[in-house]
């Protein structure tokens, strides 16, 4: 039997095990990753390593390990929003992957016209890119101002108890 060259066992498996350890069965790999916190960190950076191997093939190790721990700095960030904001955060992060979702399919028409110049194709490449990466940046800023505002009221609240560590978890 030969498998069809796109098919990828292990990405299968991979993504099953992600689905497995998001599950709320009550299993012995459930019981160990929600019982000690660095498994649960760990388990988070391998998840988005894979989703980033698996939506960005011409990665190399280096850079999928390196987008992973920046994605995961983002997403320990995100969830550490004051509850009031965070369906705000969700709504904005939904509206960005929109936004980047159609720039990118601008890019990608620029680049397959024939009736551009290559000088124009660059510029307007450039400039959608652009647009791309500011809307980066700004979800980027609210996310760092709004943990920040957090990690306030926390340190307030639980002046005697606060620490980072307990930030991060």
């Amino acid at each position: 039997m030969n498998l069809h060259y796109d098919m990828s066992l292990i990405k299968v498996l991979m993504l099953l095990l992600i689905l497995k350890l998001g599950s709320t069965d009550n299993n012995n790999l459930n019981t160990v990753i929600h019982n000690n916190e660095i498994i649960k960190h760990i388990t988070v950076i391998i998840i988005i390593a894979v989703l980033i191997s698996l939506l960005y093939k011409n990665m190399d190790i280096t850079q999928i390990i390196f987008y992973s721990l920046i994605v995961y700095g983002l997403y320990i960030l995100t969830i550490k929003i004051d509850k009031k904001y965070i369906v705000y955060v969700g709504l904005i992060i939904t509206i960005l992957y929109f936004i980047d979702y159609y720039n990118k399919r601008i890019i990608e028409n620029t680049k397959l016209d024939k009736s551009l110049s290559s000088n124009e194709k660059y510029k307007l490449i450039k400039k959608y890119n652009k647009k791309n990466n500011m809307l980066l940046m700004t979800f980027i800023l609210i996310v760092i101002g709004g943990s920040i505002l957090y990690d306030d009221k926390q340190f307030i609240q639980h002046a005697n108890n606060y620490s980072i560590t307990k930030f991060i978890k």
